[in-house]
């Protein structure tokens, strides 16, 4: 958890989730990935990430997005070992 909560701010710090705005997560796509799905099937369903970054041995995909007006930042973080995920986002029914 505390990974992942540096992950976001360093998205924020280093202006991922400025640019983010116009390309909105694709919060559908992210509900589909399962553990097992390779990088590229997951690249398929929502997208380029944003960021990738390699600590110990595994991958981390990032997305994020900015919402200026709504006052509020989404960071999707998506675990890879050997190529396939092996942590799936949990997206909550709200987000669309």
């Amino acid at each position: 958890m505390r990974f992942l909560r540096l992950l976001m701010i360093l998205f924020v710090l280093t202006g991922f989730a400025g640019e983010a705005d116009a390309k909105k997560i694709n919060w559908e796509g992210m509900r589909q990935i399962k553990v097992g799905m390779t990088t590229s099937d997951v690249v398929k369903l929502v997208g380029k990430p944003l960021s990738i970054t390699a600590v110990n041995g595994k991958l981390y995909y990032g997305w994020a997005s900015y919402h200026m007006f709504g006052g509020g930042v989404a960071v999707v973080s998506i675990e890879f070992t050997d190529g396939k995920v092996t942590v799936a986002p949990v997206v909550p029914e709200e987000l669309k």
